[in-house]
């Protein structure tokens, strides 16, 4: 079945509407920052865009107004998918503002060629660069997603393979065009407007669903871009103490406004010193790169690295109280296994603390403070192997 071209706008258009704005409200109501703002962007930008293709649709035969819609609506598809690539980059640690320029040049590029093209050219007028520009955006999204920070989680690869598969269609698109011409049936049956409509409609569904869940799993990571992207204090994925502080302030400063649960852990090596005095510093350097190896591994895909004085630390969001007790067992489990496993290496009394923000409090160095001491008793006590610091009124009071 061939769709007509306006009831596959109107259809896809229908969806990917309700998809905008569904979360383009979310995403206002949770204030959020970094790649989920230039997602936000790119939705806004393609209901423009299905916006000015109904238009287009409804003023078909007027000759330049008809025209001039659909310029409005292939530039801001195109400007849409930069927006929507841009946010992956952004995701990854990279600027925004050359990609963002080169976006809203390649839109303007391709309405100009829509104009020019003229009402002869029909709906296909600025084809050629609509399709190839928003193949290379989506190809350059698909990369971030699948070989940058996002490929770190489930959705960030299905967010990938969803780009992935939108620019094999739309640079075969632009192939098509270029070399056999809009008018042919090998484009108008598989490449035209009702198979990729019914395209769109998966595409949509799937990059709504994956954003909608990365922007919860970037909580973290998306206040420290919007705080300053990667510092210089970040090596290997580790920050220094000042940095991890002051991320961990910004992230309980935005837990507080939300109610969310924070939690910090720290991963204690007992006796450190004696260890270093019996077996050498050397020995004492490679048990704690172990520890920390496993403390990146074993930690939560967006949780906050540092180390401080011989302690990992790692801070994060948290679902519940049950989630964070989950966070710093895993933490334990996955640093014991760790050294278990590694031949040559001293195996000490290793403890996990860790602090939630609705115990301790939002401030940061109740919370740090805590988890180290959380972690020191944990180590030197065979009773618990995880122990969480008190709030500070019952502290206080012992």
């Amino acid at each position: 079945m061939i769709l007509d071209a306006f009831t596959a706008s109107f259809v896809s258009g229908l969806i990917f509407l309700t998809a905008a704005a569904i979360f383009v409200v979310t995403s206002l109501v949770r204030r959020d920052r970094g790649p989920v703002q230039l997602w936000s962007l790119g939705y806004l930008l393609s209901a423009i865009g299905v916006i000015a293709y109904v238009v287009w649709n409804a003023l078909i035969g007027s000759g330049w107004a008809s025209t001039a819609a659909l310029a409005v609506g292939n530039a801001t598809m195109v400007a849409a998918a930069a927006a929507l690539a841009i946010g992956c980059r952004v995701a990854d640690g990279r600027p925004a503002g050359g990609p963002l320029l080169l976006g809203l040049g390649l839109g303007v590029a391709t309405a100009i060629s829509t104009l020019v093209d003229g009402p002869d050219a029909g709906a296909w007028a600025g084809g050629t660069w609509l399709f190839l520009s928003i193949g290379i955006f989506a190809a350059v999204g698909s990369w971030y997603c699948l070989r940058g920070r996002l490929s770190r989680f489930g959705f960030g690869k299905v967010l990938g393979i969803a780009f992935l598969a939108e620019a094999v269609v739309y640079i075969l698109r632009g192939v098509v065009v270029i070399t056999v011409g809009s008018g042919q049936p090998l484009f108008q049956v598989w490449l035209g407007s009702g198979p990729v409509s019914a395209f769109f409609i998966v595409f949509t569904v799937v990059v709504l669903v994956a954003t909608s869940i990365l922007r919860y799993e970037l909580g973290p990571r998306e206040t420290l871009l919007s705080a300053g992207a990667v510092m210089p204090g970040m090596r290997e994925g580790y920050l220094d103490a000042e940095g991890f502080r002051r991320m961990v302030d910004l992230l309980l400063r935005k837990g507080s406004e939300r109610t969310e649960f924070v939690v910090v852990c720290a991963v204690h090596i007992d006796a450190a010193e004696d260890i270093s005095a019996s077996f050498g510093g050397d020995v004492l350097a490679e048990l704690r790169a172990s520890v920390a190896a496993a403390a990146r591994r074993y930690s939560v895909a967006n949780a906050l690295l540092a180390i401080e004085h011989g302690v990992v630390l790692t801070c994060a969001m948290a679902a519940s109280p049950p989630d964070a007790r989950r966070q710093a067992a895993l933490l334990y489990r996955g640093v014991i296994e760790t050294l278990v496993q590694e031949d040559g290496v001293v195996l000490p009394a290793i403890g996990v603390g860790a602090a939630l923000s609705t115990t301790v409090g939002f401030e940061t160095s109740a919370m740090v403070d805590g988890a180290r001491a959380a972690a020191a008793r944990a180590a030197a006590t065979d009773e618990a192997s995880v122990v969480f610091a008190p709030s500070v009124s019952h502290a206080s009071s012992r």
